[in-house]
């Protein structure tokens, strides 16, 4: 089943390992992204219908953007050789 909604806290094991990294821009944009996780974590814990949860995933989505642009800066463009790549689904007959 796919999910409508971001699911945040896998966010936090990447801005985790974005935080620790020795580049100052890929760690600011760690902290960015772990801040934003967090709030929209927080409100996809609650999952309160009354709550607009749009500003804080439109804060996560820039997070995430963040952290993409700091490492293409980094490493350049992706694909990049040392992110682990999921299977494309192969359809059975």
């Amino acid at each position: 089943m796919a999910r409508k909604e971001p699911f945040p806290p896998d966010d936090m094991g990447t801005a985790t390992r974005a935080v620790s990294a020795t580049d100052p821009g890929i760690k600011e944009a760690g902290k960015q992204l772990a801040a934003a996780a967090k709030e929209a974590g927080d409100l996809w814990v609650q999952d309160d219908p009354a709550v607009d949860k749009g500003p804080a995933y439109r804060r996560l989505a820039d997070a995430q953007q963040g952290l993409l642009a700091a490492c293409t800066k980094v490493f350049g463009e992706p694909p990049w050789a040392f992110v682990k790549q999921q299977p494309t689904p192969t359809p059975s007959r």
